[in-house]
């Protein structure tokens, strides 16, 4: 599994962006996540404008993000933190965050990494599938947060 920031870091800003990006990442939708022994579609949790936080316990940069993600949600902010750990991972069970996680099911693992590029990666959405903005950095993910209502 590829993890980005946890890789390189990508020097474009993310607050516009392009029509290809919007175009990909417009498939979240499409990502499933467990629900105890079944699975259900992510969008159905979104109600309003949401900033979505792809991330993995294993990965160090989509930590450091928890505590400006907990600052928006006890701020108001709709967030959730979608995790593309494996469901049973006891670093998962251990994590305590303000804010809702979900877990994607297998098939959206991957797809995750493939729509984000690796990880961490965030979206920003209005309650419909084309993101307003994105990010993969700390400076991003707070100009990110600034976009919402």
């Amino acid at each position: 599994m590829l993890a980005l920031g946890c890789a390189a870091k990508d020097p474009v800003a993310h607050l516009a962006p392009s029509e290809a990006e919007l175009t990909r990442w417009s498939r979240w939708p499409s990502l499933e996540v467990l629900d105890g022994a079944r699975t259900s579609s992510l969008s159905a949790a979104v109600r309003g404008p949401t900033a979505l936080a792809f991330f993995a316990t294993y990965c160090p940069p989509c930590l450091a993000e928890i505590p400006t993600l907990e600052a928006a949600h006890a701020a108001g902010r709709a967030v959730l933190g979608i995790s593309l750990d494996a469901p049973d991972a006891p670093e998962l069970a251990a994590l305590r965050v303000a804010y809702p996680v979900l877990v994607l099911d297998e098939r959206s693992r991957s797809a995750a990494n493939e729509l984000g590029g690796g990880l961490p990666f965030g979206l920003v959405v209005d309650g419909g599938p084309r993101p307003v903005a994105a990010w993969r950095t700390m400076p991003e993910l707070r100009g990110a947060l600034g976009r919402m209502p």
